[in-house]
């Protein structure tokens, strides 16, 4: 082991030596650290640190509802535990800085595409009306009300769309599935912080992404579909 920044004599620094047998290899898919994880006896851990009886950090594991407000245990920890001693929160590491990262960018990016969908929605809709003039035109003259018409279009088009829904969450599940479980290409932990992926799938989230893409699509139909309401009867037929 070397260097041992603790043991500095007049000649300078000089590392230890430690013949351990290793029985097994460790991976939890994080490289960073991995890289820096040894599992062994406390008395191997105190042979190599050159420590007796001493403790050079303590890890405690929180639950994962707990996760979010790490930064605020660590300093109420801090405060009990007085100023002899330093909390180090894990979310301030590297790894989940760039992650926390990474979801806020991903984030950004899909709230653009949401908007661009919807702005398609909205140019589908108009374009649907304009092309249907002539069956509105045949409703308003038998008596059919306005919103008698808006129903008739709209629930075509909330059936298309609920059904894209669906689809899209069903290619997504089957497409991360295939990525975790394909073979022919590894991810670099040196680069990406981690050499494999994990697949889970919340159908709690599942629910709330179709529940939230639900609801923009019938916000994206309502607002051009409010045109029919200022189409006449006599400009419908004029224009035939």
């Amino acid at each position: 082991l070397y260097p041992q920044l603790n043991r500095i004599t007049p000649m300078g620094i000089y590392s230890g030596e430690h013949f351990l047998q290793v029985v097994g290899i460790y991976r939890s898919g994080f490289y960073e650290y991995d890289r820096g994880l040894i599992i062994g006896t406390l008395t191997d851990a105190r042979n190599i640190l050159f420590t007796n009886d001493l403790y050079s950090s303590v890890e405690v594991r929180l639950k994962s509802n707990s996760i979010e407000d790490v930064s605020k245990l660590a300093y109420q920890y801090s405060l009990l535990l007085g100023p002899e001693l330093t909390v180090y929160p894990t979310v301030s590491t590297s790894l989940l800085q760039t992650i926390t990262m990474q979801k806020w960018l991903i984030f950004i990016v899909f709230c653009f595409l949401v908007l661009i969908a919807g702005i398609n929605v909205i140019s589908a809709v108009i374009t649907m009306i304009y092309d249907k003039q002539n069956e509105i035109a045949v409703l308003k003259t038998l008596g059919a009300s306005n919103a008698t018409i808006r129903k008739v279009i709209n629930y075509q088009i909330y059936f298309v769309c609920l059904a894209a829904i669906i689809i899209g969450q069903a290619f997504g599940a089957l497409l991360s599935w295939f990525v975790v479980k394909q073979g022919f290409y590894h991810l670099k932990g040196e680069v990406y912080f981690i050499d494999k992926l994990e697949h889970y799938i919340s159908g709690f989230n599942l629910l709330v992404v179709f529940l939230v893409a639900a609801a923009l699509t019938a916000i994206c139909v309502w607002i051009p579909s409010r045109r029919i309401n200022k189409l006449q009867i006599i400009d419908l037929l004029r224009n035939q």
